[in-house]
């Protein structure tokens, strides 16, 4: 398998903002954070344009992150 297609070539550390619009926490039910919920996520889960997006076997469905 070739690597990503990433806009960064390699990424070191990324830091994500979950909940962050009104719409996610609404399609989720959940109410909106006081503040903001950070997290993680590694190099190795991402994908780029193009590329293949592998399922794992203990999942259903993927959910986008991304407009």
């Amino acid at each position: 398998m070739s690597p990503p297609r990433l806009p960064i070539a390699s990424p070191g550390k990324i830091m994500c903002v979950g909940l962050n619009y009104k719409d996610h926490a609404a399609e989720a039910k959940i109410a909106l954070p006081e503040r903001p919920l950070l997290f993680a996520r590694w190099a190795n889960s991402l994908v780029g344009d193009g590329d293949a997006i592998v399922l794992p076997s203990a999942s259903q469905c993927v959910d986008f992150e991304a407009d």
